[in-house]
């Protein structure tokens, strides 16, 4: 049986991580998380490849873009056939990273049912291109993300 990861949604949460940041409440977790966004929007610029380059200047569409661009990756990266021995349903894997200042991706982590998905996961993360890097007033930053990868195992 062949199957495919069919990603239903990806979205990618950026999540940053300054020692000053700290969260009473989730709802401040996220009002906070939107600041910093659009404070980035306004001061800089997200990674990608070469593809979203001209889109640069355009913070939702360079977004969208990267989001589009890992997407197709883990379509056509991600084997989900692997796991046809696992039970029938839908399964989700969280995939945490950081696009660092060379646009390289690092510091992968995977939280899946199981432990063959969290390899797989990792295993097509480390094999994405490097990027052009992120860049906030002009300096090159380090930006973690995390996606949610969806797919089902048919019975």
């Amino acid at each position: 049986m062949n199957i495919r990861a069919k990603i239903f949604s990806i979205t990618l949460f950026v999540l940053f991580q300054m020692n000053w940041y700290q969260c009473i409440s989730q709802d401040q977790e996220l009002e906070k998380i939107l600041k910093m966004e659009l404070f980035i929007s306004k001061k800089g610029t997200i990674p990608g490849p070469d593809a979203c380059q001209h889109l640069k200047n355009d913070y939702s569409k360079s977004r969208k873009c990267l989001s589009d661009y890992i997407a197709y990756f883990i379509e056509n990266n991600f084997k989900a056939e692997k796991f046809t021995y696992h039970p029938a349903g839908k399964y989700q894997i969280i995939v945490n990273f950081i696009i660092d200042s060379k646009g390289k991706i690092r510091n992968i982590s995977a939280d899946a049912p199981y432990k063959d998905m969290e390899k797989e996961a990792i295993r097509t993360m480390k094999r994405i291109p490097r990027m052009n890097p992120a860049k906030l007033n002009g300096k090159k930053v380090n930006v973690s993300y995390g996606l949610p990868i969806r797919f089902i195992v048919p019975g």
